[in-house]
């Protein structure tokens, strides 16, 4: 990374167990402060080292999980609003919640449940609670449909007004909509739908789109 985090870390190193997915990261101020030769030695493993600048040929490591973890960081510290000093604790953050999503290659179950060789069970009640009371939701009433069929969202919703646009950005969609996207990945599937929908209009939400969210 080119920004050092607020430890002074520059370099991360990151570990993918091939039988359950699961990942390992490591932050480092400098590249020997993990002795990857040593332990390797020390525990029989045998390197297959590719090419000087042939990061195609690392396979999964390289395109499912190093591409794809600093495109999730960017996205993260976009929405977040956060400094790029923060990357660490975005990287480690995305590498948790990667640990306790389904994979279709461990035929749905989650990279800890099967490196740890037990079941792990989410209940996020507390967590949806948590959210209704952070916006103000605790007495809405539930549904069974959460987006039903003659609920149609269009770009048309969306303000053209400067007055409107400036009251939509008061309303805090982005973030309403990124803790439903959560609930999806751990226990709340049933959801997709729904939060795929609301998601579209991330840029310029409407009244009614802010509505359904609620």
């Amino acid at each position: 990374m080119k920004t050092e985090t607020l430890s002074g870390a520059l370099y991360y190193f990151t570990f993918t167990d091939d039988c359950s997915r699961k990942l390992g990261v490591y932050v480092m101020k400098t590249k020997d402060q993990l002795p990857f030769d040593g332990y390797c030695k020390h525990q029989g493993i045998r390197q297959q080292k590719t090419p000087t600048k042939t990061p195609q040929l690392n396979g999964m490591a390289e395109r499912m999980m190093n591409m794809t973890l600093m495109r999730k960081v960017r996205c993260f510290l976009s929405e977040a609003k956060l400094l790029n000093s923060f990357w660490c604790e975005a990287l480690l953050t995305i590498a948790h919640v990667n640990d306790l999503t389904h994979v279709v290659a461990l035929q749905s179950d989650v990279p800890n449940s099967v490196c740890y060789e037990r079941k792990i069970y989410l209940f996020h009640k507390k967590y949806i609670e948590c959210v209704l009371e952070r916006f103000n939701m605790k007495n809405v009433k539930p549904v069974s449909t959460p987006l039903a069929c003659h609920m149609k969202l269009r770009k048309k919703m969306c303000p053209t007004a400067r007055g409107g646009k400036e009251n939509m950005a008061k309303v805090p969609y982005s973030s309403g909509v990124g803790s439903l996207m959560y609930a999806i990945v751990c226990t709340r599937p049933n959801i997709a739908h729904a939060v795929g929908a609301i998601s579209k209009f991330l840029e310029n939400p409407g009244k009614e789109h802010w509505e359904t969210v609620n």
